[in-house]
């Protein structure tokens, strides 16, 4: 129905990532929402590192170890709070956001007034003797390796363990979902080279071209365009980067890419596509996401 009432003119609804039919499975297994707000995405990795603590102290324990659960103030900013490509004012400012990171400016800052949390494990194990400190650490990380071999979170002590026993709820490092999941990913890392796209990519290039930037096959190589230009600057050659320069040109790049987007109505075309080809991927494999779900159903009880 959504699909059937998305369009360009008059009150139309308007696609947004939020409609994906395939995130919004994914979304069912668990985990964060699609469209998850800044201080939902902390919360939910704080609470993973919270329940992290809390598995090392029980393992330390278990060895005869007092280990104090610490942390838990996990700082993360939400992408879609920072990168703003189809708001005009973003793109004047920022282009591509390549050479002036919209990062920095979301960076936390830190009141130089506050104290730092002193790390009550540190002071546990200076009150200890040599030998405990040692086998604090082997229980806690392991045997100290310079082995070059696969991690293996069972040479990795509290730590590797409780990292395992997480990832063990996450149907994403599920063996039995291994054939699923890689199919997933492949969907994702393919999908803009799938010939339903071929009409929209030739319809912005066009208009690039008539904007005097030819030379273009599909939106995501004008972005590339400018890390190529940045990349090519090579300091330790004894070059400095004309920054001033490279950030005009990406600027003017990225005003005229988002013109030919809104007047090939590029955003709402693309999205429609997309959805229509996850439609066809669930379709395609319907067995495998629904014993993908089953087994994440178990996984949380």
């Amino acid at each position: 129905m959504l699909a059937g009432c998305s369009g360009t003119g008059g009150d139309a609804v308007k696609l947004t990532e939020v409609d994906s039919p395939l995130s919004a499975f994914l979304s069912s297994l668990g985990g964060l929402a699609l469209d998850a707000t800044s201080e939902q995405t902390q919360e939910f990795y704080a609470e993973q590192e919270r329940k992290r603590q809390n598995l090392i102290a029980t393992c330390m324990a278990e060895q005869g170890f007092d280990y104090f659960p610490v942390g838990g103030d996990v700082v993360v900013t939400n992408s879609r709070d920072v990168d703003r490509p189809d708001d005009r004012g973003w793109v004047e400012k920022y282009g591509y956001g390549i050479v002036n990171s919209p990062w920095q400016d979301a960076a936390p800052t830190t009141d130089p007034g506050s104290s730092e949390q002193v790390d009550p494990n540190s002071q546990h194990v200076e009150s200890l003797t040599d030998p405990e400190q040692q086998a604090y650490s082997r229980a806690l990380l392991g045997e100290p390796s310079d082995s070059e071999e696969e991690w293996d979170w069972r040479d990795h002590g509290c730590d590797g363990w409780a990292l395992h026993e997480l990832q063990a709820a996450n149907p994403w490092e599920q063996a039995e979902n291994r054939r699923i999941v890689e199919a997933t990913r492949a969907f994702y890392t393919t999908v803009l080279d799938d010939p339903a796209f071929t009409e929209l990519h030739a319809d912005w290039a066009n208009c690039m071209a008539e904007a005097g930037h030819g030379g273009f096959t599909r939106q995501s190589d004008a972005e590339a365009s400018t890390r190529e230009l940045v990349g090519k600057q090579n300091p330790d050659a004894g070059e400095t980067p004309d920054l001033a320069t490279i950030t005009a040109k990406e600027v003017a790049l990225a005003l005229v890419d988002l013109g030919c987007r809104e007047q090939t109505d590029y955003r709402q075309r693309h999205l429609q596509t997309q959805f229509d080809l996850e439609r066809q991927f669930i379709a395609d494999h319907q067995e495998e996401l629904d014993a993908l779900k089953a087994r994440a159903g178990q996984a949380r009880r």
